[in-house]
């Protein structure tokens, strides 16, 4: 083996060819001979590119940490500093780094955000050796002729791609709910748990035994990564463990998926893509918000049309094209002269819970630091205690759980599931003996005798079955959805613990039920 080693300049940085070559090498496929390649005499190479931080009050203190590789013997110790934006402080200043070649280490620097400060900053790494500067390090890019990896062993053609040694900060303006728990199973992009470490989550990435065994209840939401289930088998072979999630009162947002996912029973509430599949292309589309009052646009953080900006590259794939009648559409994308796309962000509710299906490409824009994608997924990840709020909101304005305190409305709520009914559908029929109370939150409800003739009519804010849940006795009545219904139901066991613990509730509920007796109202 033998060491060519060549002084240059290239651009005025002082640079040196350090090149092993080997004649032969101990190599699958016999001897080989890579050229010389100009490299500096050390390079330096950021953990990370990119940083995302919450926007504060308060100074928040992170660590970076940078690794130098030498190049060349021949060259002096050099002087390694990290240099930050001004008003930024950095600890240590400076290390001491060895350009003997072969030889790597890490060193670990403490920077302090100050209080205020907002969006994209710059923080740079930079060594000082033999009167020069570098301030980046090389990417490798191999390839072989073997069936082993390409790597620095294997390689018959190598080339260098210098990489500025910067780390992009985001200080984003994005507030996350960080009271609830999440389970997070990867697809194929990077690590959203990862990118989003600073922000005070509890995230835990799912293994695929912890899909197929573990509790998924202990999470508040469960998010499945971008084509999970492509790369994730466990996802098909457990789909059902995740409906169930959903059904007992959990949030599972599934990111863009790829098809085999709109398959029966894989998704909780069903999809279809098309074939060809929707998608947008343009990262600057135009987004229309369909919903602009849904949970998801409103808390914790107010989204607008301007957090659809700055988008690096699509809008989003996959869009389901056909979905379920419980799913809402929430946002409307196209391509110019396209039809709007409907179903790139789909919600609704399952039992207890809440489905999410989401193309747009959340997990890229978050990887770019795309401070809407951001705010957005806050929103999304706090849509489980949005929910528990929105029925809340409902039941608050029913007599029955009117004067309740806001625990104990909470406590309610969480036991509150939401159920959809088509026009025609039947909630229950005369003389079942079905235990669940029914709060109208959307339609009406037609309440018919056995000669199916109404005698009266639910609306908004009404709730029906109660008489039959408190006696146990069989209905006395149908109870037809006219239109699309939305309610809230509570079970008659959940209903009559509540009314032996919240006396004031208690003591409604028999005033309405006298109300109704003494007018000669059947009730079902």
């Amino acid at each position: 083996a033998m060491r060519a080693v060549v002084e240059a300049d290239v651009d005025g940085a002082g640079v040196s060819v350090v090149r092993p070559v080997t004649f032969p090498a101990a190599f699958p496929g016999g001897a080989r001979a890579l050229p010389p390649a100009i490299v500096p005499p050390i390079g330096l190479r950021p953990a990370e590119h990119r940083r995302l931080l919450p926007s504060g009050e308060r100074p928040r203190r992170i660590e970076m940490v940078v690794e130098s590789e030498g190049f060349d013997d021949d060259a002096p110790a050099a002087t390694l500093h990290c240099e930050v934006p001004g008003g930024w402080s950095v600890h240590p200043p400076s290390y001491e780094a060895t350009c003997a070649a072969g030889r790597t280490a890490a060193y670990r620097f403490e920077i302090v955000v100050p209080a205020g400060a907002a969006g994209r900053e710059v923080v740079r790494f930079r060594a000082e050796t033999g009167g020069r500067s570098y301030d980046g390090g090389l990417e490798p890019v191999r390839r072989t002729d073997s069936f082993l990896p390409a790597d620095a062993s294997t390689a018959v053609m190598e080339a260098f791609m210098p990489v500025r040694a910067h780390v992009e900060v985001l200080v984003a303006n994005a507030t996350f709910d960080t009271t609830l728990r999440y389970g997070y199973v990867r697809g194929d992009e990077p690590s959203l748990a990862r990118a989003l470490s600073e922000f005070g989550l509890e995230i835990a990435e799912l293994t695929d035994e912890q899909i197929a065994l573990a509790d998924l209840s202990a999470f508040d939401a469960i998010v499945i990564g971008p084509r999970g289930y492509a790369v994730r088998p466990t996802l098909t072979a457990h789909a059902p463990r995740l409906t169930a999630c959903v059904e007992a009162g959990g949030t599972v947002i599934t990111l863009a998926q790829s098809y085999g996912y709109d398959s029966a029973g894989s998704a909780p509430l069903a999809i279809r893509y098309a074939h060809p599949h929707d998608r947008v292309t343009a990262p600057d589309a135009p987004v229309t918000i369909l919903e602009p009052a849904h949970a998801i646009f409103s808390a914790p953080n107010r989204i607008t049309a301007a957090d659809f900006g700055g988008w690096s590259g699509e809008r989003g794939r996959y869009f389901a094209a056909e979905w379920d009648p419980r799913l809402v559409p929430l946002l409307a994308c196209a391509d110019d002269g396209e039809v709007p796309a409907r179903g790139g962000l789909l919600a609704g509710g399952l039992g207890r819970g809440t489905f999410v299906y989401c193309g747009y490409s959340l997990a890229r824009q978050i990887d770019a630091g795309v401070e809407g994608a951001i705010r957005l997924l806050a929103n999304l990840l706090a849509l489980p205690e949005s929910r528990i709020r929105e029925k809340m909101e409902h039941l608050g304005r029913v007599p029955l759980f009117a004067g309740l305190t806001g625990q104990e409305l909470h406590r309610v709520a969480r036991l509150a599931s939401q159920r959809w009914f088509a026009p025609g559908e039947l909630l229950c029929r005369q003389g079942d003996r079905s235990e669940e109370l029914y709060v109208v939150t959307g339609g009406s409800v037609d309440v018919l005798k056995e000669s199916g003739r109404a005698i009266a009519t639910a609306g908004v804010g009404s709730v029906i079955g109660e008489l039959a849940v408190i006696s146990e006795a069989p209905r006395s009545a149908t109870l037809r959805a006219r239109d699309g219904v939305d309610t809230l139901v509570l079970r008659g066991a959940h209903l009559r613990e509540l009314l032996r613990e919240l006396p004031d509730m208690s003591e409604r509920m028999m005033t309405i039920l006298a109300a109704k007796l003494a007018a000669d109202r059947p009730g079902p």
